[in-house]
């Protein structure tokens, strides 16, 4: 989901907000949609947000525009 919105993991590790990664890891491996991410995971298409079903669309919201001033 990182990549499909323009990031890296490498931008949010450099971040201050990478003390977070863990838990959005953790998250996602508990999400329920799992079927719905992967189809569109499976697009290769560039997102401007992540998914309201997704768990860590808050913390990836944050990332980005993290991402975003950081350039």
């Amino acid at each position: 989901m990182v990549n499909r919105l323009g990031m890296s993991v490498d931008e949010i590790i450099k971040s201050d907000i990478a003390y977070h990664l863990p838990t959005a890891q953790r998250l996602c491996g508990q999400c329920e949609k799992i079927g719905e991410c992967d189809m569109l995971l499976g697009s290769h298409q560039t997102l401007r947000h992540a998914p309201s079903f997704c768990p860590n669309a808050a913390y990836l919201r944050m990332a980005k525009h993290r991402a975003a001033a950081d350039h």
